[in-house]
């Protein structure tokens, strides 16, 4: 289910080529996390939503290593996290600096309705595995959260995405064919189809 939508508003504050990325810290799109699980009750990607996301936002607050966000987090630690207004801030525009290979200083522009597919560096670490992970942004948020490593709110970006998948078959410099990506399919197994990912890990 995509978040696809032209009509936010919202400002992007200017940034320096140092800063990875750019998003809007704007509150005015806000989305209360309760009514739009009710709403969507039933679909595929709002499936575990809350706690799949607490496990992504409380792997960043304790400083764990990127992992695919495989391992989950208790019950009690997940009451350790909570939003502020119990809301979400949705965003329309996501940039990302890089540096290409002539080494000047780009910019692309990622948004879930025309620009969407993004790709980051796999934590497969075994001999068959590919070297980079890929996936389709369906929603740019962020969120603020109350945690007791923090006196104060911690404002937290978030990319909701659907993961591709490599599909079977020959491909790299000998079989003279570029690997080939599909979704993962959410009927066969919905935690892995849809995640959340923090925008530094985006390439």
């Amino acid at each position: 289910m995509s978040t696809c939508s032209t009509s936010l508003c919202e400002t992007i504050p200017s940034g320096e080529p140092k800063h990875h990325y750019q998003m809007s810290n704007d509150t005015r799109n806000a989305i209360s996390i309760s009514q739009y699980l009710r709403e969507h009750a039933g679909d595929p990607a709002v499936k575990d939503f809350l706690p799949r996301l607490k496990d992504h936002l409380l792997r960043r607050i304790k400083n764990l290593e990127y992992d695919g966000d495989e391992t989950p987090f208790s019950e009690a630690e997940h009451a350790s996290i909570k939003f502020v207004k119990h809301e979400l801030y949705q965003h329309k525009v996501l940039r990302v600096n890089y540096t290409t290979y002539d080494l000047r200083c780009e910019q692309d522009s990622l948004n879930p309705c025309t620009h969407a597919n993004i790709m980051l560096l796999s934590r497969d670490d075994s001999e068959e595995g590919h070297p980079y992970w890929y996936a389709r942004i369906i929603g740019i948020f962020h969120a603020r959260v109350i945690h007791e490593s923090s006196l104060d709110p911690i404002s937290m970006d978030f990319l909701w995405v659907r993961w591709y998948g490599i599909a079977s078959g020959k491909s790299g410099w000998k079989a003279r064919c570029l690997p080939r990506v599909g979704f993962i399919e959410d009927g066969v197994d919905s935690l892995s189809a849809f995640g959340f990912l923090d925008p530094m890990e985006v390439i």
